[in-house]
């Protein structure tokens, strides 16, 4: 078995080095993100290559319900990291879609400081590996950062396979085939093959009919290992009763076998420079079957784990566990097959009050399984056959619920409160009420980076927000004002930030801080909405506006304007007027500006043909805005 892996990556290594001569269009597209279709009557429009920002007229709600079937009906398609998780459909504020090589985030928030309107930002994501999908895919799992997507479409396995293999082909990648054995269709109708390309791992395209009008897709990169482990031929059984042979006595020098391998390797560099055309038969000839046929492994019995410590049961099979609460991750090995554990599971899940929904990912190699208990709690499981064992993967916030409780023999957490939430149906040990969300301690926080910047995980969102002279970091979690601000101060101290203690404004429902940086000052805001905590801490680099000849002088701020207009705008701000020409942009030092005390001021911009759009705004000490004139009047932008 050895030597056939040996040859079969020498096989593979070869074939995929003329995966390079095919043009590679498919990831070199570039998004306009001013193309991406806007709500209806939206006002003050602002963007560069990667962010576009406007307000909408509607509330946040409407706005993302709107935004989403807007989107839909331009071609993109929402999605969430594989496993796809309901929830996805039921959240409104930060929506992900994706288009063809392309992925977008949407994210909708009220703005007080604008009548409280919408603001809404695009951003576009950078894409590791553009897989595609289907025009039709529903239940869309895709990983921004490696090579994975799942969905569900309507059309045939046949039709999805076409679809691939054209797909992939305009993208650079190879389908690979063995000598002689060009079929990748199993006696299930199911689809299972592999495309390379050069430098790169393996993709496992997995095509499985569950229902009629519903195919799974399953496309992942894999270890050239385990692409080889498939094609490797399996050891024929010796009779029992053959006599032993003679000894034969191993020449070191014989090299006949290398003549067969490098056959075999000119025969798969050959093959694979040709299209792949259908198999041809005699008159009268019966098709010809796959040497081995697929036969489906037997359900066998699984025993529970003792003295298991994980939050949910583990079959007695189970080895090198991993359990990680901090990101609500389990996952471990095991002999049993995929059958038999996912019948374990059933069983299990069912007994404890879990109701299974229906997963993505139903064939004998490669099993999902995901429940459902009350509103809130959710699990998934991916059970995949690794030719020499099984991996099961299992992902859900009950993960984190179940390890963070301390046992009720130990004391609890510092700074945390014994459990008193009352007993009912919807709660076991492995579940809490959707009524009562988790709430962090400090001691259960991990680092993580957005932005070049410290967040607290696990978080329910993050994102980053930059412009000219400062940048930020964004997350929401559920935690108190108390434990993120610990959270910050033991974070920022590492990264040799120095607090302005005197400065510090905490309170029950928002909290501010200062810092100083080597890039300059920062300002962490905390505010309180419903069970978590919004989190935004912003950087202002502050020697990049001293080298551009934009700051104030010390305690102004300095406003310049802009104007997106097809024809001049004048602008008015305590009580001097400034014409703006179309196309003026407000970063240009010798554009207009005015610098004054800091402090709340009205505006209101004049246009040839339209009414006067009055609006105001509240601007720091040290700081650099724009105000930018669009349809909606003037749009105020903080640069430093």
């Amino acid at each position: 078995m050895g030597r056939w892996l040996a040859v079969l990556r020498r096989m593979a290594l070869a074939a995929s080095a003329l995966c390079s001569m095919v043009a590679t269009s498919y990831s070199g597209a570039v998004l306009d993100i001013t193309s991406i279709p806007r709500m209806p009557g939206h006002t003050e429009s602002w963007n560069n290559e990667e962010t576009l920002l406007y307000m909408s007229p509607e509330t946040p709600e409407a706005t993302g319900k709107a935004l989403r079937a807007l989107l839909t009906t331009d071609g993109w398609t929402l999605y969430d990291s594989p496993p796809y998780e309901q929830q996805t459909e039921e959240s409104f504020k930060i929506q992900d879609f994706k288009k063809g090589p392309h992925a977008i985030s949407v994210y909708v928030v009220a703005a007080p400081a604008k009548n409280n309107r919408t603001s809404v930002q695009y951003g576009i994501y950078p894409v590791a590996e553009p897989l595609p999908h289907p025009k039709d895919a529903t239940e869309l799992g895709f990983s921004l950062r490696s090579a994975h997507l799942e969905c569900i479409s309507a059309q045939t396995v046949d039709q999805l396979f076409e679809f691939y293999k054209t797909e992939l082909a305009s993208a650079g990648w190879q389908r690979w085939t063995m000598p002689g054995s060009d079929t990748a269709k199993k006696p299930s109708g199911s689809i299972r093959t592999h495309f390379i390309m050069e430098n790169k791992q393996p993709l496992l395209l997995i095509l499985s009919s569950e229902t009629p009008g519903r195919t799974i897709v399953y496309l992942k990169g894999v270890p050239h290992e385990e692409m080889m482990a498939e094609y490797a031929p399996k050891p024929k059984p010796e009779p029992a009763a053959a006599p032993p042979p003679p000894p034969v006595v191993a020449d070191e020098d014989d090299d006949s076998p290398e003549v067969d391998i490098e056959a075999l390797i000119k025969g798969v560099i050959k093959d694979a420079m040709k299209p792949v055309t259908k198999p041809t038969t005699k008159a009268g000839a019966k098709p010809q079957k796959d040497a081995v046929a697929e036969v489906d492994p037997p359900t066998v019995a699984v025993g529970v784990l003792a003295g298991n410590a994980a939050p949910i049961p583990l079959p007695d099979t189970a080895e090198a566990i991993d359990h990680d609460a901090d990101d609500g991750t389990l996952e471990f090995h095991s002999k049993s097959n995929v059958p038999s554990l996912a019948e374990f599971y059933r069983a299990e899940m069912k007994g404890l009050g879990w109701k299974e929904t229906p997963g993505v990912l139903k064939s004998n190699r490669l099993m999902g399984l995901d429940f459902r208990k009350g509103k809130s709690e959710r699990i998934g499981f991916t059970i995949h056959n690794m030719t020499d064992r099984v991996e099961v993967s299992v992902r859900g916030n009950v993960l984190k619920v179940a390890e963070a409780t301390p046992p009720s023999d130990s004391p609890a957490a510092p700074n945390e409160q014994p459990s008193t939430a009352p007993s009912s149906d919807d709660q076991t040990s492995i579940g809490l009420p959707f009524e009562a969300p988790k709430q962090y301690a400090l001691a259960e926080l991990e680092v993580a980076e957005s932005n070049t910047l410290p967040v607290p995980k696990p978080h329910s969102s993050v994102g980053t927000l930059k412009s000219k002279f400062q940048y930020a970091a964004l997350a929401s979690l559920s935690a108190s004002i108390e434990t993120i601000v610990a959270f910050y101060r033991r974070e920022l101290t590492k990264r040799d930030w120095t607090e302005d203690t005197a400065a510090a404004d905490i309170k029950s429902d928002a909290a501010i801080l200062k810092f100083a940086t080597k890039e300059g000052p920062a300002v962490l805001k905390l505010n309180r909405s419903s069970s978590e905590t919004n989190i935004e801490l912003t950087v202002r680099q502050k020697s990049l506006a001293e080298a551009s000849g934009l700051m104030p002088k010390s305690g102004n701020v300095k406003i310049m304007f802009g104007n997106i207009e097809d024809n001049a705008a004048n602008i008015t701000i305590n009580g001097k007027t400034f014409k703006v020409k179309s196309g003026e942009r407000a970063e240009d030092p010798k554009g207009p500006s005015i610098e004054l005390s800091p402090g709340k001021y009205a505006f209101e911009v004049k246009a040839k043909g339209k009414p006067t759009q009055k609006d105001e705004a509240t601007f720091g000490a040290d700081e650099i805005w724009g105000v930018l004139i669009g349809p909606g009047g003037g749009l105020p932008l903080q640069m430093y």
